[in-house]
């Protein structure tokens, strides 16, 4: 009995020892090609960009697998990237407007998961002080899209680590394309494209990701972005957009490409402050905000299976948040001028909206276009902005339609409407009811100074309408008397 009892360990334990022996050689082997130079020669044949690594290190027996890189950069493809020069040999990267860099990165996975079913299960996407910069082209999409297609100057060939690492990286490129709008075509293009980059084909007719180019069912808990900074500049008008102290994260990303219908959804949320500048034709900053994004992500077209990223979100724009050239006031001080001919006291408005409180925005992102699903109200303390369910910005087009109101707070308004009530009474009673009804009445609503407008076309050149335009009147008024007239044109 002892004899079979010890045949039997020996048969089925002896598969075990090597297989585990197995492993224990192969993970050792993988350590020891596993150096900076061996993963950069895998990315460069699996991305169209140059790369560069400081240091790398991997763990396959931990629980999960983890890898951590330091110093990662994605720069425009070159002739050093094309040969595989040594990185040790290799010159200095020239910096151009296109790069993806980060000081940190961290992925941890389940290996198991993927080598026995075929599913993709991440638990950590960390990046840390991410650093982005691309241009928006003037066929749509981005520059930075470019470094992350397969090269077409060497053959094509990856682990499922490395496809996972650009794959990563290729969805940041191409959820970048919504955060600025494309120029209009009547502006000059920057003739300093580099050579990979494809300024000619439009957004619509170019590649894009699939579900079916997953290895399988993704499970991933996080993708996180620290103390991050994306630049955006608009080729053609020069129009820059920063997000700066950037906090991002993706979680709880589920995506079955046998099944989008149900396993087809992540959790986003974000903080930032972005700060816009104007295009070459108009310079000066447009926009300093702060923003809180909390939403729910839908990332593959459940018909196409295409990567479309469908998101339901509400964010908040902090208090001092700044919109520092709102053409519609322009149109409200044109009111608000003739308005005082009537006695009207409030000051003049400028351009500038300064947020005296947060506001919150609830709102729909599909198909680059930005839709405010609920009215929204910036408060900016003496006025407040509201926009009705329905406006949307479509950021591909670089064109928008909104429908809002211009409500002065009841302080302003009651002080507005004594002064205008004081010069009115004065005026008699027959010309202080005329001047009422054309140039007073059609302001007020529910006790309170307000304007109806509408503003759409492009973003940036604006066709903005007032739903009661205040027209000069001086010739209707002639009726109420020469002297009148005279005291008018005085104020």
């Amino acid at each position: 009995m002892p004899r079979l009892v010890k045949r039997l360990l020996f048969f089925l334990v002896l598969p075990g020892v090597l297989l585990s022996g197995a492993v224990v050689m192969a993970g050792w082997l993988a350590l020891r090609q596993f150096t900076p130079e061996q993963l950069v020669g895998q990315l460069e044949t699996t991305c169209n960009a140059r790369v560069q690594l400081e240091g790398c290190t991997l763990s396959l027996f931990s629980s999960p697998a983890r890898l951590e890189l330091t110093g990662l950069q994605f720069h425009p493809r070159d002739g050093e990237a094309d040969r595989g020069t040594p990185m040790a040999t290799r010159p200095p990267i020239k910096i151009t407007n296109t790069y993806l860099r980060m000081r940190r990165a961290l992925i941890e996975a389940d290996l198991l998961a993927l080598l026995l079913r075929r599913e993709l299960r991440v638990k950590t996407v960390r990046i840390d002080m991410g650093d982005i910069k691309c241009d928006i082209l003037p066929g749509g999409g981005n520059s930075l899209r470019a470094l992350f297609t397969p090269p077409s100057t060497v053959p094509a060939h990856s682990t499922p680590a490395m496809l996972g690492l650009a794959s990563a990286a290729a969805a940041v490129a191409a959820t970048t394309n919504a955060v600025h709008s494309t120029p209009p075509a009547d502006e000059t293009e920057d003739a300093s494209s580099p050579p990979n980059e494809d300024t000619s084909t439009p957004l619509s007719t170019r590649s894009v990701f699939a579900a079916t180019q997953l290895p399988g069912i993704v499970a991933l808990e996080s993708i996180v972005f620290a103390d991050s900074r994306i630049r955006i500049r608009n080729r053609k008008t020069r129009a820059t957009t920063e997000l700066n102290e950037l906090q991002f994260s993706l979680t709880d990303v589920a995506v079955d490409p046998a099944d989008l219908t149900t396993t087809n959804r992540g959790t986003v949320s974000m903080t930032t402050r972005i700060v816009m500048t104007g295009s070459k034709k108009k310079p000066g900053p447009v926009a300093t905000l702060g923003l809180r994004l909390n939403g729910t992500l839908t990332p593959f077209d459940k018909t196409s299976g295409q990567f479309q990223p469908d998101i339901q979100f509400t964010t908040d724009i902090t208090k001092d948040s700044v919109l520092e050239s709102i053409p519609a006031l322009e149109k409200i001080e044109k009111n608000m001028a003739r308005a005082r001919r009537a006695g009207l006291k409030i000051e003049p408005l400028g351009r500038q909206a300064r947020l005296a409180a947060d506001s919150r925005l609830t709102m729909h992102f599909r198909d680059g276009r930005l839709t405010l699903t609920q009215p929204a109200t910036l408060d900016c303390g003496g006025y407040a902005l509201t926009a009705r369910g329905g406006s949307m910005v479509d950021a591909v087009q670089g064109t928008h339609d909104v429908h809002a109101s211009w409500v002065a707070s009841q302080a302003v308004s009651d002080k507005a409407l004594a002064g205008s009530r004081d010069f009115l009474s004065s005026a008699g009673s027959e010309a202080g009811d005329a001047l009422r009804e054309l140039l007073i009445d059609p302001l007020v609503r529910d006790g309170r100074l307000a304007m109806d407008f509408s503003t759409s076309g492009a973003l940036n050149d604006p066709d903005v309408r007032m739903a009661h335009p205040l027209q000069d009147l001086t010739d209707q008024l002639k009726d109420a008397g020469r002297g009148l007239i005279d005291r008018l044109q005085e104020k």
